[in-house]
């Protein structure tokens, strides 16, 4: 799935879904394939994203998001289009 934001491209693949639980809490680490590109084609990230997805919501590791980029606000941007992303496939995963 390729999704298009002001200057970016987010393309997201699920790779890996691991079940795990924590604190009799079920929840799901999920590993997304992640190319972010700029609108002309040069690669700004390739490589892999974590997500925890549980009853409660979806969460994005910060620390991976971190090393994706160093701005804040397409920080934001990433963790808004992974969620995006995953919630569809929530039930399904």
């Amino acid at each position: 799935m390729v999704l298009q934001e002001n200057a970016y491209r987010f393309q997201f693949t699920i790779r890996e879904v691991r079940d795990e639980t924590d604190q009799n809490l079920e929840q799901k680490i999920v590993l997304v394939d992640t190319v972010i590109t700029f609108k002309d084609g040069r690669c700004l990230y390739d490589g892999h994203l974590r997500v925890k997805c549980n009853a409660f919501g979806i969460y994005p590791f910060p620390a991976d998001i971190a090393k994706a980029a160093s701005n804040p606000s397409l920080r934001q941007t990433i963790s808004f289009q992974l969620k995006r992303f995953i919630r569809p496939a929530k039930p399904f995963l």
